[in-house]
This record gives structure tokens, sequence and C-alpha cells, in this order.
């Protein structure tokens, strides 16, 4: 089975609750990858309200 995300939604401080198509759901803390390293393509992704309006399809956008 190949893991698709089905619902996301926004916790707080970078943190998203990801629930995926075999029934699991996760907390996933994004701040590490964000502000422990300095990905050119998430610099926007440090202002939470860019960060929150991720959208999902089969994985978050």
């Amino acid at each position: 089975m190949i893991l698709k995300v089905t619902k996301a939604d926004y916790i707080d401080c970078y943190k998203v609750s990801v629930l995926f198509n075999d029934g699991v759901r996760k907390i996933i803390d994004f701040y590490g990858i964000l502000f422990v390293t300095d990905y050119p393509a998430f610099r926007p992704l440090k202002n939470p309200e860019v960060f929150k309006k991720f959208i999902v399809t089969d994985t978050l956008e």
C-alpha cells in the first residue's frame, strides 16, 4: 500500500496532525526542518500564517 495523507490539521508551533490512508495518525513537528536547517525553498514557511495555509493532496503542500 502506498501511504497517502487523507487529512491534516494545524496544531500549533509548526506541528501538524496528519491522518494517513491506513488509519494511522501522527503529529509531525516541522520546526526542525524550517529553523534548524536553512533550505531556501522553505524560508517562506517560517511565517506561521504562510505555514498554516498548507493543503492536502496525497501529501501536504
